[in-house]
């Protein structure tokens, strides 16, 4: 999974996405993490390694050691809890070339019709990525950096731990108002794309923790709307996970 860089082969001043948080009684450290990347070896910085080595437990955004009970849960709690009434369905709130453009999404990645039709427009994008052809892609998110860190943390017996429940960000993006999720559904497909194209760029500014430039990435050419909808689904959800 893993080749650790000893500090004596980095350059003078050498700068990661890892931060470390102390107070009089505890030590916390804080990696940043990319979901999805090459089946590669990760080039982990030594200062990382030794970070890992020195903590008790291991924290992620949800208990990554359960996931397969999560993709079990996933269909019936979309179902139950993000799926319009009896006698509704999605092409009502969208406009015509709205509903023609995501069929085409549906059908790019051979999700059937009758998959997304009763499902509320936010959770569409995260529904046509599991479970069609591009779920086959999803399989590389077990060479991210996450889950490396999570087989690193089962290994040597840490405690795995969780800030929120699975469910948590999709109950936040829920209470969006519906035109912010139309536009999160539609905007999402697109930030995905430009997500892709910048693959390499992305991994590179995590390996030399390029902060400046990643931020400039995520940040560059959102609208306010983009603004409002990742303060709700990112910025809050991140300050809910401190205490």
């Amino acid at each position: 999974d893993t080749q650790v860089v000893p500090a004596s082969m980095e350059a003078p001043g050498a700068r990661h996405f890892f931060w470390r948080v102390t107070s009089p009684t505890a030590t916390v450290y804080l990696l940043g993490s990319i979901h999805v990347r090459p089946k590669t070896p990760l080039q982990v910085p030594e200062v990382i390694e030794k970070g890992l080595e020195a903590s008790q437990n291991v924290g992620f955004e949800y208990d990554l050691s359960k996931q397969e009970e999560v993709e079990r849960e996933y269909p019936g709690y979309v179902r139950d809890h993000f799926s319009y009434p009896p006698g509704d369905e999605l092409p009502n709130h969208l406009t015509l070339a709205q509903w023609k453009r995501l069929q085409l999404m549906a059908k790019k990645e051979g999700v059937p019709e009758v998959g997304i039709r009763s499902l509320k427009p936010f959770i569409v994008n995260d529904y046509i990525g599991r479970m069609g052809k591009y779920a086959g892609g999803m399989k590389m998110k077990q060479n991210g950096i996450d889950y490396i860190f999570l087989r690193k943390a089962q290994a040597a017996n840490k405690p795995v731990f969780g800030m929120e429940f699975w469910y948590n960000l999709f109950q936040v993006e829920d209470s969006l108002k519906e035109p912010e999720q139309i536009y999160y559904l539609f905007g999402s497909s697109g930030a995905s794309q430009n997500e892709t194209r910048l693959f390499d760029r992305f991994l590179a500014d995590w390996q030399t923790g390029n902060v400046v430039d990643l931020e400039s990435l995520i940040y560059s050419g959102l609208s306010p709307d983009d603004k409002a909808i990742m303060e709700k689904i990112l910025l809050q959800r991140n300050q809910n996970w401190v205490p």
